[in-house]
């Protein structure tokens, strides 16, 4: 029982630092391809912003996959349980948002 605790304890913590990084690095992109559009007679091309997309996805891929793996960890324990799918349901409205964008 403690073993399966401190493993919810453990994933609980990855999904939440996942999370930090996937918003940080949309936050990121957004600023870079800002910035991008401010530089003198320079303009990027659709490869540059496709390769940050697909990093992006990937990252809320994972971060998925941690909401997932937290969710059926802490199961028993309804208000965790409860939190991580709220979590994990405007996670997945935020990512399909991005890749819309």
């Amino acid at each position: 029982m403690r073993e399966a605790r401190n493993l919810g304890h453990l994933l609980g913590g990855i999904y939440a630092w996942s999370l930090a990084v996937f918003l940080g690095a949309v936050l990121l992109d957004i600023v870079y391809s800002t910035l991008l559009e401010d530089v003198d007679g320079f303009l990027a091309g659709p490869s540059v912003y496709s390769e940050v997309a697909d990093f992006l996805l990937l990252v809320g891929a994972l971060t998925l996959l941690f909401a997932l793996a937290a969710i059926v960890v802490s199961w028993d324990v309804r208000p965790a349980r409860n939190l991580f799918l709220v979590s994990s349901l405007l996670l997945v409205g935020f990512v399909s948002l991005t890749a819309l964008i």
